[in-house]
């Protein structure tokens, strides 16, 4: 199965694929109809589409900005991850991009926040999986 691609996911679609992708279960998020059947409850949906809900999604430790690109000469969003080490000499934190497909992650600004923030959500959730896929491989 292809992975979906977040950049032309809408904003329901990203919801989604956050809920049955990274999101826990609970039993207040389904409803049984009257033929017994559960389904989704769109009222109690985990991540609303709001501004809060995007960033509830942005995976813990993710830190995001929006940054004006030169080379590409647009508005975008990137994706950090604080990295620690030590030395002989003492300790040290940087932050790192997210890299996505080898490549340091950037979504556009498409002047719709919610929707950038939770394809950014989406698209660190898919490099994080990506990290893991190499690491098992080695």
């Amino acid at each position: 199965m292809s992975r979906p691609d977040p950049l032309t996911m809408t904003l329901d679609e990203l919801r989604d694929w956050m809920r049955d992708t990274y999101c826990e279960v609970r039993a207040w998020y389904w409803c049984r109809k009257s033929d017994g059947k559960y389904v989704a409850n769109a009222t109690n949906h985990p991540y609303p589409p709001t501004l809060d809900g995007a960033h509830a999604a942005m995976p813990e430790g993710v830190r995001w900005e929006r940054s004006c690109c030169p080379t590409l000469r647009r508005w975008e969003w990137r994706a950090y991850v604080q990295v620690s080490w030590q030395d002989s000499t003492g300790s040290y934190t940087e932050w790192k991009p997210v890299h996505f497909n080898g490549w340091p992650l950037a979504i556009p600004d498409t002047n719709d926040p919610k929707t950038d923030l939770y394809r950014l959500a989406v698209a660190c959730c898919m490099a994080e999986d990506e990290r893991r896929d190499q690491e098992v491989k080695l």
